[in-house]
């Protein structure tokens, strides 16, 4: 099964780093922090003497506990190149604790550090070039040995490692390196019209996305696209398969065109035993469902949670119901539970399940821990109608009992998270949200979305409504203008009174959620004039979001007038490919990558030869660019248990979305330099 050999690649790079990790000061990025977090935690280091971030500095009591110890010994994990701010700071890293042994492993290839660092540019003018046999690895090996600056005996290395995904549970896996990546909207265009014209290119026009090729893209982002496809190659490479590619959506068309081209990726087809096909799609194309607020599921409310900082992916998980109070507070849990089966089950029970079907087998999980340490299991209430105060009941009789909450310390994390989600929730906010959006997608005569919107964010400031924060708010406006596509496009004045509402809201929320609106790029001291010009821009992420489907002829509506209106364009995809009937899917780029592909393609022009399809093999690797949300796990496994349960589907995706997580992707963050 491939979800098996995925699972144990997950691990199998953290035992090979834990082989030099004895008595070992260890250093990760915040990337390969989560991944070892989801792998298995501190555990898969061994005996290691200390984990700490590579990007802090040191405290003085660190300092002398590693430089003194008896053998001083480094190892460095990261995720991006050796180059840079990461350089910078191992060099002061070596220079204060002058290790005798340190060991760099890093997840860039060496390949991918000569194609972003040419050796032509690396070297002094007037140099003379290097030879062909050049290392980036082994420059910097020689680098490590200057900035120990020790006489003899030094050991340094540097070494490429494979560190790829994270497993949510077993078929759907999260890529933290990639957390930043997000695909290009139609607003990007004009910001990277400009950019063309201050590099000197005054002939490219772009029109739309369908024009902006690779070569015209900012240097920073081809190497993302690059990485995505040498890395995805690997991870390929170490499940045996040869793919047939698929893409949907502007950014996946790219990033599977590097990979059909990818030299190392032909000579792994070569000798490929398996069969797979992976589809690449843009998250970008339906935002609905990772902006909404359902209420009869708990997967959105439990990851929507505060995050297990630095991780991108996981929770905070309050551990009080069970634990005694203590001098600098309990320690929180959270939702990754690598070490037990059962407990992935439940985390996909989470994600999957409607809300009281969860709460049935968190109650029965926990009542059979209970049983299982010997624990009465008195409460309160209905076992039928489990609740949050009934969950809190049952949790309380672990509390200060430290051998049965080791024991059972996966299912009472799992069953605190669901707990807190609930209790964070019945405040009845989240509640109302998912009113308002309802209210918004139900047709209504002479008012228009926009005009709802501007009426809803213009009643936050009379206290004629609930309060919802900015980021909620914007939210309700994705997630329309995203449902809606093209049925959205506002007229003037429409688009205007939104402006509006929206510049009175910001300046007046600039003090309560500061934060927020510092990361949309406003400062405080903003006059009101560079206000609206970052409104008007904040409005064109919004229009454009309406165009993300527009060169769509299949996939161009989520948006019906039926019973539910919203039809997830995930469903409908996966739908029409694993359709008995094997339709035409014409939205789908199909990507050759031999000469018999090449041919086949040609002769079907004259023949009638059954183009491919991604249900033609017995895997599928489904890549959603930009992140998925619960919702959108549960639609895919629907569909799939639904029309083609002996068919194994592999989720992967760059972040596991929440609705706070989709408004800052869309408004506040750079696409062309993730």
């Amino acid at each position: 099964m491939a979800t098996a050999l995925i699972s144990q690649s997950s691990r199998t790079p953290w035992r090979n780093i834990a082989s030099v990790c004895k008595n070992a000061a260890v250093f990760l990025d915040s990337n390969a922090a989560e991944l070892l977090h989801w792998a298995g935690g501190l555990d898969m280091l061994g005996d290691c003497v200390g984990v700490y971030d590579v990007l802090t500095e040191l405290s003085t009591v660190a300092k002398d506990f590693i430089a003194t110890a008896p053998y001083c010994h480094v190892v460095i994990v990261v995720t991006s190149f050796l180059h840079g701010k990461i350089a910078e700071r191992i060099s002061r890293l070596l220079s204060d604790l002058q290790p005798l042994e340190c060991h760099v492993f890093c997840s860039v290839s060496e390949g991918m550090h000569g194609e972003a660092f040419p050796v032509a540019d690396s070297r002094e003018p007037g140099e003379a070039p290097l030879s062909a046999g050049y290392s980036h690895y082994g420059e910097f090996q020689a680098l490590m040995r200057k900035w120990i600056n020790r006489e003899s005996g030094v050991r340094a290395s540097v070494s490429h490692i494979d560190l790829f995904h994270a497993e949510i549970f077993p078929g759907f896996l999260v890529i933290p390196s990639l957390h930043t990546l997000f695909p290009l909207m139609p607003s990007d265009i004009s910001h990277l019209q400009t950019k063309l014209v201050e590099e000197g290119d005054l002939d490219t026009s772009l029109s739309d996305l369908a024009s902006v090729h690779y070569a015209l893209l900012p240097r920073q982002l081809q190497l993302a696209y690059k990485s995505v496809a040498i890395a995805l190659n690997e991870f390929l490479e170490t499940l045996d398969i040869r793919e047939d590619i698929f893409s949907l959506g502007h950014t996946s068309r790219l990033i599977a065109n590097q990979l059909a081209g990818l030299p190392e990726a032909r000579a792994r087809r070569k000798s490929a035993v398996q069969r797979a096909s992976l589809m690449f799609l843009d998250c970008t194309l339906d935002l609905t469902a990772s902006c909404s607020h359902p209420t009869d599921w708990l997967g959105e409310k439990v990851f929507s949670l505060p995050r297990l900082a630095p991780d991108s992916n996981d929770v905070s998980v309050s551990m009080t119901p069970v634990s005694a109070a203590v001098p600098g507070g309990v320690l929180p849990g959270c939702i990754a539970q690598p070490h037990s089966s059962s407990a992935q089950n439940l985390i996909r029970t989470i994600v999957c399940s409607r809300q009281k079907d969860v709460l049935m087998e968190i109650s029965r999980c926990l009542l059979e821990a209970l049983s299982q340490e010997g624990l009465p299991a008195n409460h309160r209430g209905k076992m039928g109608k489990p609740s949050a105060d009934l969950l809190r009941q049952f949790l309380e009789q672990f509390k200060s009992r430290s051998n049965a909450i080791s024991s059972q310390r996966e299912v009472l994390q799992l069953g605190c998270a669901v707990m807190q989600s609930l209790e964070l929730t019945q405040g009845q906010h989240w509640d109302e949200i998912a009113a308002v959006e309802k209210s918004l997608q139900m047709p209504r005569n002479g008012t228009s979305v926009a005009q709802q919107l501007a009426t809803l964010m213009q009643q936050q400031l009379t206290g004629g409504h609930t309060s919802f924060t900015l980021s909620e708010l914007l939210g309700l406006a994705i997630l329309m203008f995203s449902l809606l596509g093209n049925r959205s496009y506002l007229e003037a004045k429409e688009e205007e009174e939104l402006k509006v509402a929206l510049v009175t809201l910001i300046q007046a929320q600039r003090q309560c959620d500061e934060e927020f609106i510092r990361s949309l790029r406003i400062d405080n001291k903003l006059s009101k004039v560079h206000l609206e010009q970052r409104v008007e821009q904040i409005m064109d992420s919004l229009n454009t979001l309406t165009d993300t489907r527009a060169e769509l002829k299949q996939f161009s509506e989520t948006y019906t007038r039926g019973v539910p209106p919203y039809q997830p364009l995930l469903t409908q995809v996966m739908e029409a490919i694993f359709n008995p009937a094997r339709p035409d899917l014409p939205d789908l780029t199909h990507h050759s990558y031999g000469l018999a592909d090449m041919l086949k393609s040609g002769f079907s022009l004259f023949m009638s030869s059954a183009r491919p399809r991604p249900s033609n093999h017995p895997l599928l690797l489904l890549f959603v660019v930009g992140g998925v949300s619960c919702a959108d796990v549960r639609h895919i496994r629907d569909v799939v248990t639904s029309n083609k349960p002996d068919m194994q589907v592999i989720i992967l995706t760059t972040q596991l979305l929440t609705p706070a997580a989709v408004v800052h992707k869309v408004m506040c963050v750079d696409h062309l330099n993730p």
